[in-house]
Protein backbone atom coordinates (compact mmCIF):
# COMPACT_ATOMS: atom_id res chain seq x y z
CA UNK A 1 0.00 0.00 0.00
CA UNK A 2 0.94 3.73 -0.33
CA UNK A 3 -0.74 6.31 1.49
CA UNK A 4 -1.74 10.41 1.60
CA UNK A 5 -1.21 12.42 5.05
CA UNK A 6 -3.90 15.76 6.04
CA UNK A 7 -3.46 17.51 8.39
CA UNK A 8 -6.47 19.37 9.69
CA UNK A 9 -8.09 18.69 5.64
CA UNK A 10 -4.83 19.86 3.86
CA UNK A 11 -2.04 17.64 2.22
CA UNK A 12 1.17 17.10 4.30
CA UNK A 13 3.70 16.98 1.13
CA UNK A 14 3.62 16.57 -2.42
CA UNK A 15 4.84 12.51 -2.14
CA UNK A 16 3.12 9.37 -0.94
CA UNK A 17 3.96 7.64 2.38
CA UNK A 18 5.36 3.72 1.16
CA UNK A 19 5.06 0.76 2.93
CA UNK A 20 7.19 1.31 6.50
CA UNK A 21 6.71 3.33 10.12
CA UNK A 22 5.21 6.93 9.58
CA UNK A 23 4.44 8.77 12.67
CA UNK A 24 1.00 11.23 12.68
CA UNK A 25 -0.97 13.17 15.12
CA UNK A 26 -4.37 12.04 16.34
CA UNK A 27 -7.48 12.39 14.55
CA UNK A 28 -8.97 14.52 13.81
CA UNK A 29 -5.78 16.55 13.47
CA UNK A 30 -4.30 14.13 11.01
CA UNK A 31 -5.73 11.71 8.63
CA UNK A 32 -4.40 8.81 6.75
CA UNK A 33 -5.77 7.14 3.17
CA UNK A 34 -4.98 4.45 2.02
CA UNK A 35 -4.18 3.01 -1.55
CA UNK A 36 -3.32 -0.49 -2.99
CA UNK A 37 -1.05 0.88 -5.45
CA UNK A 38 0.25 -2.90 -6.62
CA UNK A 39 -3.22 -4.43 -6.93
CA UNK A 40 -4.34 -5.12 -10.44
CA UNK A 41 -7.52 -3.03 -10.06
CA UNK A 42 -10.39 -4.16 -12.87
CA UNK A 43 -13.81 -3.16 -14.54
CA UNK A 44 -15.75 -3.88 -17.51
CA UNK A 45 -17.82 -1.88 -20.09
CA UNK A 46 -20.45 -2.88 -22.05
CA UNK A 47 -22.04 -4.55 -19.33
CA UNK A 48 -23.64 -5.03 -15.67
CA UNK A 49 -22.20 -8.20 -14.08
CA UNK A 50 -24.98 -9.90 -12.10
CA UNK A 51 -23.91 -9.70 -8.30
CA UNK A 52 -23.65 -13.42 -7.74
CA UNK A 53 -21.46 -14.28 -10.96
CA UNK A 54 -18.65 -15.66 -9.82
CA UNK A 55 -20.46 -17.63 -7.04
CA UNK A 56 -20.93 -21.46 -7.45
CA UNK A 57 -24.06 -20.93 -9.53
CA UNK A 58 -22.38 -18.72 -12.04
CA UNK A 59 -22.45 -20.02 -15.92
CA UNK A 60 -19.32 -20.77 -17.63
CA UNK A 61 -20.49 -21.70 -20.94
CA UNK A 62 -21.73 -18.65 -22.91
CA UNK A 63 -23.65 -18.98 -25.86
CA UNK A 64 -25.17 -15.76 -28.08
CA UNK A 65 -28.77 -16.81 -27.90
CA UNK A 66 -29.27 -16.10 -23.90
CA UNK A 67 -28.32 -12.96 -21.89
CA UNK A 68 -26.10 -14.25 -19.47
CA UNK A 69 -25.03 -11.06 -17.45
CA UNK A 70 -27.51 -8.27 -15.24
CA UNK A 71 -27.51 -5.51 -17.85
CA UNK A 72 -26.21 -5.71 -21.72
CA UNK A 73 -25.56 -2.78 -24.04
CA UNK A 74 -26.03 -2.51 -27.98
CA UNK A 75 -23.05 -1.08 -28.86
CA UNK A 76 -23.03 0.28 -32.72
CA UNK A 77 -20.10 -1.15 -35.27
CA UNK A 78 -19.47 -0.25 -38.72
CA UNK A 79 -20.83 -2.34 -41.52
CA UNK A 80 -18.34 -1.77 -44.24
CA UNK A 81 -19.97 -4.18 -46.78
CA UNK A 82 -22.83 -2.39 -46.15
CA UNK A 83 -21.51 0.78 -47.33
CA UNK A 84 -20.19 -0.54 -50.67
CA UNK A 85 -22.90 -2.42 -51.33
CA UNK A 86 -25.11 0.77 -51.09
CA UNK A 87 -22.95 2.07 -53.74
CA UNK A 88 -23.85 -0.96 -56.56
CA UNK A 89 -27.52 -1.27 -55.40
CA UNK A 90 -30.49 -0.52 -58.09
CA UNK A 91 -32.52 2.58 -57.58
CA UNK A 92 -35.49 2.17 -55.33
CA UNK A 93 -33.51 -0.90 -53.98
CA UNK A 94 -33.20 -1.65 -49.98
CA UNK A 95 -29.81 -1.14 -48.58
CA UNK A 96 -28.29 -2.56 -44.92
CA UNK A 97 -27.48 0.09 -42.80
CA UNK A 98 -24.49 1.36 -42.39
CA UNK A 99 -23.86 -0.43 -39.22
CA UNK A 100 -24.43 -3.18 -36.64
CA UNK A 101 -24.92 -3.83 -33.05
CA UNK A 102 -23.47 -6.17 -30.94
CA UNK A 103 -22.87 -6.80 -27.30
CA UNK A 104 -19.44 -6.66 -25.83
CA UNK A 105 -18.22 -7.38 -22.50
CA UNK A 106 -14.87 -5.07 -22.36
CA UNK A 107 -12.79 -6.08 -19.06
CA UNK A 108 -10.10 -3.64 -18.66
CA UNK A 109 -7.23 -3.64 -15.91
CA UNK A 110 -5.03 -1.32 -14.69
CA UNK A 111 -2.48 -0.06 -11.61
CA UNK A 112 -2.68 3.37 -10.02
CA UNK A 113 1.29 4.25 -11.17
CA UNK A 114 0.41 7.86 -9.97
CA UNK A 115 -1.16 7.77 -6.05
CA UNK A 116 -0.78 12.01 -5.84
CA UNK A 117 -2.27 12.51 -9.13
CA UNK A 118 -4.96 10.06 -9.06
CA UNK A 119 -6.50 10.89 -4.99
CA UNK A 120 -5.92 14.83 -5.51
CA UNK A 121 -6.95 15.24 -8.87
CA UNK A 122 -10.55 14.21 -9.17
CA UNK A 123 -13.03 13.83 -6.77
CA UNK A 124 -14.13 10.87 -8.17
CA UNK A 125 -11.01 8.48 -10.68
CA UNK A 126 -12.73 5.39 -10.99
CA UNK A 127 -16.14 6.36 -12.19
CA UNK A 128 -13.93 9.11 -14.69
CA UNK A 129 -11.17 6.21 -16.06
CA UNK A 130 -14.40 4.47 -16.84
CA UNK A 131 -16.23 7.15 -18.59
CA UNK A 132 -13.26 7.48 -20.34
CA UNK A 133 -12.83 3.30 -21.28
CA UNK A 134 -16.49 3.82 -22.62
CA UNK A 135 -16.35 6.87 -24.53
CA UNK A 136 -12.76 5.23 -26.48
CA UNK A 137 -14.46 1.66 -26.56
CA UNK A 138 -17.68 3.25 -28.72
CA UNK A 139 -15.33 5.54 -30.63
CA UNK A 140 -13.32 2.32 -31.11
CA UNK A 141 -16.22 0.27 -32.45
CA UNK A 142 -17.38 2.61 -35.01
CA UNK A 143 -14.64 2.84 -37.00
CA UNK A 144 -13.71 -1.28 -37.39
CA UNK A 145 -15.46 -3.46 -40.09
CA UNK A 146 -18.35 -5.33 -37.96
CA UNK A 147 -17.36 -9.19 -39.68
CA UNK A 148 -13.03 -8.21 -39.10
CA UNK A 149 -14.03 -7.10 -35.38
CA UNK A 150 -16.08 -10.44 -34.48
CA UNK A 151 -13.12 -12.86 -35.64
CA UNK A 152 -9.88 -11.90 -36.61
CA UNK A 153 -9.50 -8.48 -35.66
CA UNK A 154 -10.55 -8.85 -32.07
CA UNK A 155 -6.81 -8.94 -30.83
CA UNK A 156 -5.96 -5.77 -32.80
CA UNK A 157 -8.60 -4.22 -31.79
CA UNK A 158 -7.92 -5.02 -27.65
CA UNK A 159 -4.65 -3.75 -28.04
CA UNK A 160 -5.68 -0.53 -29.65
CA UNK A 161 -8.08 -0.24 -27.07
CA UNK A 162 -5.77 -0.54 -24.67
CA UNK A 163 -3.59 2.49 -26.25
CA UNK A 164 -6.41 4.74 -26.52
CA UNK A 165 -7.71 4.23 -23.40
CA UNK A 166 -4.25 4.66 -21.51
CA UNK A 167 -3.80 8.08 -23.63
CA UNK A 168 -6.88 9.52 -22.42
CA UNK A 169 -6.36 8.65 -18.76
CA UNK A 170 -2.88 10.66 -19.49
CA UNK A 171 -4.65 13.60 -20.89
CA UNK A 172 -6.38 13.87 -17.86
CA UNK A 173 -3.26 12.82 -15.70
CA UNK A 174 -5.29 9.90 -13.80
CA UNK A 175 -2.24 8.62 -12.80
CA UNK A 176 -2.84 4.82 -13.89
CA UNK A 177 -1.54 2.21 -16.39
CA UNK A 178 -3.65 0.42 -18.29
CA UNK A 179 -2.65 -3.33 -18.28
CA UNK A 180 -4.98 -4.98 -20.12
CA UNK A 181 -8.17 -4.61 -22.57
CA UNK A 182 -10.05 -7.51 -23.32
CA UNK A 183 -13.03 -8.77 -25.88
CA UNK A 184 -13.82 -11.49 -23.91
CA UNK A 185 -17.78 -12.03 -25.78
CA UNK A 186 -18.55 -10.12 -28.19
CA UNK A 187 -22.20 -11.39 -30.32
CA UNK A 188 -24.93 -9.73 -31.79
CA UNK A 189 -27.89 -8.45 -29.42
CA UNK A 190 -29.72 -11.54 -28.05
CA UNK A 191 -32.83 -10.67 -29.83
CA UNK A 192 -31.67 -10.97 -33.19
CA UNK A 193 -28.76 -13.96 -32.43
CA UNK A 194 -30.86 -16.57 -33.70
CA UNK A 195 -31.35 -15.22 -36.77
CA UNK A 196 -27.66 -13.81 -37.03
CA UNK A 197 -26.40 -17.50 -36.88
CA UNK A 198 -28.85 -19.14 -39.17
CA UNK A 199 -27.16 -16.57 -42.07
CA UNK A 200 -23.84 -17.63 -40.65
CA UNK A 201 -25.08 -21.37 -40.82
CA UNK A 202 -26.15 -20.84 -44.26
CA UNK A 203 -23.08 -18.94 -45.59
Amino acid sequence: EQALLERCGKPVGDTALNPGFHFKLPWPIDSVYRFETHRVQTFTVGVVPKEDERGAGAENTIVWTKSHYKEEFNLPVANKEADSASNTNAAGEKSAPPANLVTASVPVQYQIKDVVAWARGHANPNELLERLATREVVRHLVSVDFFEFMSVGRQKAAEALRASIQKAADAEALGVNILFVGLQDVHPPVSVAEAFEAVIGAE
